[in-house]
């Protein structure tokens, strides 16, 4: 095979060529099969003549040789140069003379041009399509298919009608030739049914869906379809009436049109369209007819105010071709909405627009435009070039072979057998289906369903002499007034909300809406069921002869028909016997069925009947009641106990129980009246306890807070009291009305009988709802048998109860006295008028029935009809009810919550006190002698312990001052010895203001709480950030250190800066990737975020990593110059040791805060700056064409987020200023009281979110509403929370790197979160609040992690307040403006804990001392909790001494499970408490 392969390149082409000119018309020709033979032939005889003359090994390797050559320089080209053919022939069928005919013809030809043009598509084969006129007959176009089948044509561009289509796509199936129409956009031409067809043009299915959905913005019910009735015309509206359906709407009436109509046909069919109630048309026609359409609609009067014209794509290809359109064609259609087939914006397509002046002048044609026919017309002839392209690529062959099937019968002269199967049609079918390019219509390509990918629609309002684009329509967005290839770049939404079009001139040259129906103009009347009443006839009265016909219901429904604003002709007819109420559900049945068109009375609205009619909004309510009768009973003996429930006495019992117990807690050990023996201390509690209920109590109370607690209680006694007197009173002074029956559940749990009011549906709810047996239910008729079987009684043949309505009770009660209501309604109903299933009625009713309600009409005809009198009595009657505990739930919560914190407050006093006055060897003993030691101090009076304490440190003090003789003899060499908290010499430099010499004053900084605002205490002062120790400040009257000096020169040595450890990068990455890697898992693969919000958090966090990468390199820098400044200290934590002599550079956090800023700032270039502009000029097109509630909107929104943005960092900058002032000039703690608070100002001034808190689920019954507006009230809140986060960090501290380390845990837990709550919402307000936060704070964990690898331990560098301020202010705005403040305060639970736990040192209740920090032992290297109230001594204390480092380790575990408990909690708590 590769020997004639080489040997048939080598023949001449010219012979190759004479050959095919000698059968110009044979099909079969295989040319390629004979030139291939005939080099065989001569080949062989070559062959014969090389073994004649030689056998030499030689001539053998040269003609393999020049075989394998041959073979490697054209081998790759072999399929392109042998096997495609000159030229490929395609048909095409279309009407010429068309409005798409005439632009498809001209658009096809260039398509052709252009592909024969372009070397790199059919590369050398030339592509020919030769075009038929269908001549818009459907016979000829079948006709000239099958003629197409008889030559050598490889597919058919076509069929441009419908009708064809279903004809010839069968016999494409049978002789495999793809149809590729770019025209019939019936939606049934399936690839199912049909194989080989292909649609390269959106089908209707989704224009049918893009008019659904504009029937659904505008709210319409019920629409009219006119069509051609053929398979386009009726396949495109059974496709809409799916669509609508899907929409809950529906075609009213589907009127047909047959093909060719004439005017007198259309005038007919209009002339029955204007005599239905819908004003809805959509017209699915063909350009001719619809033009005559609309000038019978206008003669008709049908283009006027109150229609609704939707044209399909019909009336914009038209448009777009022969615009403009003289005026009186223009002036048919003005108001209309049409479709048109979208194609986005390309610069191919800009091209072809240019080309098509200079296209039509070629092709010598009338003078029309390109439509979007054109522009797929177009494209099929390049889907066709390419899939033919990669047909011959892979090996494809153009050959034909014979169908058996095809034979003429016998005497027929078809000639069926001309025609032949494409042998390889699947494979170029495939080809065509897989095809894909950026073609003038966008990009082209088919979906599984074989349809192309993003359909989408313009639409289009016809206004004046041309159209405007009032939105889009696309499969992926619905409606919007963006464009779909905006759209595509986002997630999809088909929220009601995201439907937007343009304001709609609409026929009649109105902007209102139209409504979309009107009552029917064809004479009838309305037929009205009214039911004829035997009972109540208030209601529903009905004359013998059924002509005199009123009551409540019916002056309600003329009313209403009054406020319609059309005329509504209408009838009463009576239904029912008169003699028994009749069945309501019947009547409704009626209503369904067609009997009645709508029925009035006092009907009542259930699920059975809403389920077959529509009901209108209720003019009256109508619950169920249990009507029962009363007998006059007087009090008994135990009267006394009915005031309250047993639920009530046994509360109040056990409350003053629990009151006397706390109350001797708090006063046992101040109080000596609550002091003594046990016997006589228990008396004392039970009669403390009983006297408060009579104000008689003689014990006085000294603590604070047990005079609190008993002044609350002393008011819940009173309201109880005065509650139980007034029912008291009540119970035992008047007469009352009693029944055995006190409600519906007592009333099912017996078995005696019930009475109904016959016809209702009462019985109905009772057997089958309550399951209530039908033996026990009796039918009662007038209101007299009501009182009659309730009089009788059960056991005399009468009832025991009446359930009925309400409004019959009420009419029954206006006359009868000796009956009453039990209970309250058990079911809640209304009344309403029954229409049948979607009756657009049904909507104005209701509205007019809300108007007659808010009018105050609806209650004056109440008060004509239904007295509102009651029966007179002698005796004043009145029902009173035990009291129960939930109307004193809210007082005794109260009590009980204020117990609780009383409770609290005292043992965290008293363990302060135990550690304080304990011994320290005792305290560290075992525990059970620790408890002992611990309950024996509770007992003991305070007094007596504090006196015993005082004896002990006087003792403590003595014994030190006899064995401290040599302690003066002491050098100042050392540089351990400045730090002896004992040593007072030290110190007398600064003695006016008892402050060390300069390089030797210990740093302090102040605590503050917002708790402690109103109290005014003053704060502990301790050293910040792990320093720990003494710092130089620049002062004139301070005494300098003295340095080493030469023993030559007598001068000072120069003092070098101490080497910078490098960063601990070994312990800060681990950490970092630990953080860092669930982050990134939650953003870009367990959650599905937006892309935008995705790039801009990945913008973030790669500025992020810059800020860690610069921090790092600056924190050496910084440190050289703080420490030439003085600004320096030395780490107690290590005194006594080599490493606490070292000088360690101090402030370092105003770095940190340096680079976060700067990054902050700077990403607002790559996230909010873009979208300003963009909300900017949205705002300026929006104010031409949008309401001003439309224009301030959601534009505004960005520019919301960049000013709360900007004022979150003006406060943060001015927190950092203010930390780095007072690490300089060591402000006093009164002032530091102040400072945090004027730096959270820009923040609360620039606030412009919700004001609101959600209340607890188990809390909204007592505080009556779910969400509670704070107002100022919140903003104070925020400033509160902004002052404690910023001191809680600066509390919590003395450790190397437990100010960075913490800040590092709580940031983390702040990402996490953020992420989760994103990924769990779709409100996109709620999102953004969440990546605030984030951008906010991934900056700050990063510039953390960069100081900590210097901060940790051994510490290289100290944060100062500088840090500490500035951390806590930047968690803090992060959790005000991502509205999570309380998940906030449980991440900071470690420092909340921190605080309450110091409050009695806080407050001064117990001293606090200038220092709080562990004692360090220089020979172990170990710290030893002291009796302070921080967590650094009680976690000593807790889990004994240890170094500082593992201290440092188990806090921040402590912090990172905190923040795991804070995730626990909110999933265990989602759904119940929120």
């Amino acid at each position: 095979m590769f020997l004639r392969i080489f040997i048939a390149r080598s023949c001449s082409s010219q012979e190759f060529s004479e050959e095919v000119e000698q059968h110009p018309n044979t099909r079969h020709l295989d040319p390629f099969r004979w030139k291939e033979r005939e080099i065989c032939l001569r080949f062989e005889g070559k062959v014969e003549i090389f073994q004649c003359k030689s056998h030499t090994m030689k001539l053998a390797l040269l003609l393999f040789l020049a075989i394998f050559l041959n073979l490697f320089l054209s081998g790759l080209n072999m399929n392109d140069s042998t096997m495609r053919p000159a030229t490929v022939h395609v048909g095409a069928i279309f009407s010429h003379n068309t409005t798409i005919g005439r632009v498809a013809k001209v658009a096809i030809d260039a398509a052709v041009r252009d592909v024969n043009a372009d070397p790199s598509i059919l590369r050398g084969t030339k592509l020919a399509v030769v075009m038929q006129d269908s001549n818009c007959n459907n016979l000829i176009g079948v006709v000239q298919a099958l003629q197409f089948m008889e030559t050598d044509i490889v597919a058919i561009i076509g069929p441009q009608s419908s009708v064809i289509a279903h004809v010839i796509s069968h016999v494409s199936n049978e002789l495999q030739v793809p149809l590729v129409s770019f025209a019939a956009t019936d939606p049934t031409l399936n690839s199912l049914q049909y194989p080989f067809f292909v649609r390269s043009i959106q089908s209707d299915h989704f224009q049918m869906a893009a008019v659904a959905d504009l029937v659904d913005h505008y709210q319409w019910n019920q629409v009219i379809a006119i069509f051609i009735d053929d398979d386009h015309g009726r396949n495109g509206v059974t496709s809409l009436g799916d669509k609508l359906a899907e929409k809950r709407h529906m075609i009213s009436c589907k009127a047909a049109l047959r093909p060719g109509a004439t005017s007198s046909d259309i005038m007919d069919l209009l002339v029955k369209v204007a005599l239905m109630g819908s004003r809805i048309i959509v017209l699915h026609v063909s350009p001719d007819i619809g033009i005559k359409i609309f000038s019978t609609a206008r003669y008709l009067g049908m283009m006027s105010n109150g229609y609704v014209w939707i044209a399909t794509d019909w009336l914009s290809s038209l448009l777009d071709s022969s615009a403009p359109l003289d005026a009186t064609t223009m002036e048919t259609m003005q108001g209309v909405l049409s479709l048109r087939q979208h194609t986005a914006d390309s610069k191919l397509k800009n091209m072809l627009i240019s080309r098509w002046s200079q296209l039509i002048k070629n092709e010598k044609a009338e003078n029309f435009k390109l439509n979007s026919y054109g522009l797929y017309a177009y494209d099929t002839v390049w889907l066709v070039s390419h899939a033919l392209d990669a047909f011959f690529s892979d090996g494809g062959r153009v050959s034909f072979s014979n169908d058996s099937n095809l034979l003429d019968t016998e005497g027929g002269s078809l000639h069926l057998e001309a025609m032949s199967v494409f042998d390889q049609g699947q494979v170029l079918l495939d080809k065509i289906l897989s095809t894909s390019f950026d073609g003038v219509t966008g990009k082209f390509q088919f979906d599984h369903e074989r349809n192309l990918i993003q359909p989408a629609y313009d639409l289009l309002n016809i206004i004046g002499t041309g159209w405007r684009t009032i939105g889009y329509w696309s499969n992926y967005s619905g409606l919007s007034i963006v464009s779909p290839e905006k759209l595509y770049e986002k997630p999809a939404n088909l929220s009601t909300s995201n439907q937007q079009l343009l304001n709609v001139i609409w026929p009649g040259d109105t902007m209102a809406k139209p409504r979309g129906w009107v009552f029917p103009n064809n004479g009838k009347e309305l037929r009205i069921g009214v039911p004829k009443r035997f009972s109540f006839r208030q209601f529903v009265s009905v004359s013998s002869d059924g002509n005199d016909i009123k009551g409540f219901c019916i002056d309600v429904f003329t009313a209403a028909v009054n406020l319609l604003p059309y005329p509504l002709p209408y009838r009463f007819l009576p239904y029912g016997n008169g003699h028994e109420n009749p069945s309501y559900a019947k009547l409704a049945e009626m209503v369904a069925l067609g009997e009645f068109d709508a029925a009035v009375g006092d009907m009542t609205i259930v699920t059975n009947r809403t389920k077959i009619v529509d009901f209108t909004q209720p003019y009256a309510e109508s619950g169920l009641v249990l009507l029962t009768a009363m007998k006059k009973t007087n009090s008994g003996a135990w009267s006394f106990l009915q005031p309250f429930t047993w639920e009530m006495w046994c509360v109040t019992a056990i409350s003053l129980l629990v009151i006397g117990a706390v109350i001797w807690i708090l006063e046992h050990r101040l109080n000596d009246e609550f002091r003594g023996p046990p016997r006589k201390q228990i008396v004392t509690v039970f009669w403390f306890s009983f006297s408060t209920l009579f104000f008689a109590h003689r014990e006085n109370t000294v603590s604070a807070t047990g005079r609190m607690i008993l002044i609350i209680w002393l008011f819940v006694v009173l309201i109880i009291q005065s509650s139980y007197t007034a029912n008291l009173t009540s119970i035992l002074t008047v007469q009352h009305l009693q029944s055995p029956v006190t409600g519906i559940d007592n009333l099912i749990a017996s078995d005696e009988p019930i009475g109904f009011q016959g016809g209702s549906f009462t019985e109905n709810y009772l057997a089958e709802e309550l399951g209530i047996s039908r033996s026990r239910l009796i039918a009662l008729g007038p209101p007299e048998d009501y009182a009659r079987a309730l009089e009788l009684g059960p056991n005399n043949g009468g009832v025991a109860a009446v359930v009925d309505e309400l409004p019959y009770i009420q009419l029954f009660l206006s006359t009868q006295c000796k009956f009453a209501v039990v209970g309250s309604e058990f079911t809640r109903n209304g009344w309403g008028f029954a229409f049948p299933r979607d009756s657009p009625l049904a909507v104005d009713f209701s509205t007019a029935i809300l108007t007659l309600s808010e009018n105050g009409d609806l209650q004056r005809i109440h008060d004509k009809w239904l007295s509102t009198d009651v029966c007179s009595s002698d005796i004043n009657e009145l029902d009173s009810e035990s009291l129960q505990i939930r109307s004193f739930l809210g007082l005794f919560l109260i009590c009980g919550m204020t117990c609780v914190l009383a409770l609290l407050i005292y043992f965290v006093t008293v363990i302060c006190q135990y550690l304080r006055h304990c011994p320290t060897e005792e305290a560290n003993s075992s525990a059970v002698g620790s408890l002992q030691r611990f309950f024996s101090f509770i007992d003991e009076k305070e007094e007596d312990a504090k006196n015993r304490s005082k004896r002990r440190r006087v003792q403590q003090e003595e014994s030190s001052v006899v064995g401290s003789g040599s302690l003066n003899t002491n050098t100042r060499s050392d540089p351990a010895q400045f730090f002896n908290p004992q040593d007072k010499t030290n110190w007398a430099a600064d003695a006016p203001t008892n402050r060390p010499p300069r390089g030797h004053l210990s740093l302090t900084s102040s605590l503050f709480v917002p708790f402690s605002l109103p109290f005014g205490f003053p704060t502990s002062r301790r050293p910040t950030a792990a320093a720990m120790a003494t710092r130089r400040k620049p002062s004139s009257k301070t005494v300098e250190v003295q340095q080493p000096i030469s023993a030559k020169e007598n001068k000072p040595l120069p003092v070098e800066d101490p080497p910078l450890a490098p960063p601990k990068l070994g312990i800060i990455v681990p950490t970092a990737a630990a953080f860092f890697l669930p982050f990134f898992y939650l953003v870009f693969v367990h959650y599905q975020i937006e892309p935008e919000l995705r790039r801009s958090i990945s913008i973030s966090a790669a500025m992020s990593f810059g800020a860690f990468v610069v921090a790092l390199r600056m924190i050496p820098v910084a440190a050289r110059y703080v420490l030439r400044r003085n600004l320096f200290g030395f780490d107690i934590n290590k005194k006594g040791t080599q490493q606490g002599s070292i000088k360690v550079p101090e402030s370092l956090g105003i770095v940190i805060g340096f680079v976060y800023l700067v990054v902050a700032i700077l990403f607002q270039h790559f996230n909010f700056t873009s979208d300003s502009n963009v909300s900017f000029t949205l705002g300026k097109f929006c104010s031409h064409f949008l309401s001003p509630c439309q224009l301030f909107g959601d534009g505004d929104q960005h520019g919301h987020w960049l000013v709360e943005y900007n004022a979150a960092l003006a406060s943060i900058c001015f927190m950092i200023l203010l930390g780095f002032v007072d690490d300089v000039l060591d402000l006093p703690w009164r002032v530091k009281l102040v400072l945090p608070s004027f730096a959270t100002l820009p923040l609360l001034m620039a606030y412009a979110g919700h004001t609101t808190i959600i209340i607890p689920k188990p809390l909204i019954q007592y505080v009556g509403v779910a969400v509670l507006d704070l107002g100022w009230i919140y903003k104070l809140y925020m400033g509160m929370l902004a002052v404690f986060c910023t001191n809680s960090i600066n509390i919590h501290a003395g450790l190397n790197g437990l100010e960075a380390g913490q800040t590092v845990v709580i940031s983390a837990a702040v990402l996490i979160h953020n992420v989760m709550q994103i990924g769990a919402s779709t409100d996109s307000e709620y999102q953004q609040a969440h990546a605030f936060s984030i951008y906010l704070v991934l900056p700050l964990l990063a510039t953390s992690l960069a100081l900590l690898s210097y901060n940790w331990y051994p510490s290289s560098v100290f944060v100062g307040d500088t840090y500490t301020y500035f951390a806590g202010m930047a968690l803090a705005v992060v959790g005000i403006l991502g509205h999570f403040s309380e998940t906030l305060l449980l991440f900071f639970l470690p420092q909340v804990l921190n605080f309450l736990y110091s409050c009695p040192q806080l407050f001064k209740i117990i001293p606090c001392p200038r220092h709080r920090l562990p004692k360090f032992d220089p020979q172990t290297g170990l710290l030893t909790g002291t009796k302070d109230g921080t967590l650094v001594n009680l976690f000593l204390r807790l889990f004994g001494r240890c170094t500082e480092k593992m201290l440092c380790i188990r806090l921040l575990i402590f912090q990172a499970l905190s923040c795991l408990f804070c995730f626990w909690l909110r999933h265990f708590l989602a759904g119940w408490y929120k």
